[in-house]
């Protein structure tokens, strides 16, 4: 492990290591425990940074976790929810979306 290069951020920050791909490969699992660590592994290929090993953070809002798990993924495009335009009214003498979730509720009980 002689081609480690041990960087600090400037100002402080995040503690970091710059290992060539080669070194990745015969030591995965050490540089790996590195990231769990907090560590931000810089992967070069002759001597070019192609890659980087970062610490995996927990998705703090629910909508991040939701893209985390797969469940939902992000927009295409750019939209704002006021842009979405209303639905039309209900027709006369049909029931409204609320009238039949109330009746569907009352017959399972």
């Amino acid at each position: 492990m002689s081609h480690i290069q041990r960087e600090q951020s400037p100002g402080g920050g995040q503690a970091r290591r710059r290992i060539g791909i080669r070194e990745l490969r015969q030591h995965a699992s050490i540089y790996v425990d590195l990231a769990e660590k907090g560590y931000v592994v810089d992967i070069t290929n002759r001597g070019r940074l192609v890659a980087q090993l970062v610490p995996a953070k927990e998705p703090e809002s629910p909508v991040e976790r939701l893209l985390a798990a797969g469940v939902i993924r992000e927009a295409r495009e750019p939209g704002d929810l006021l842009e979405i335009e209303p639905a039309p009214p209900v027709p006369p003498g049909q029931p409204t979306a609320s009238e039949i979730l109330q009746e569907m509720r009352e017959d399972r009980l």
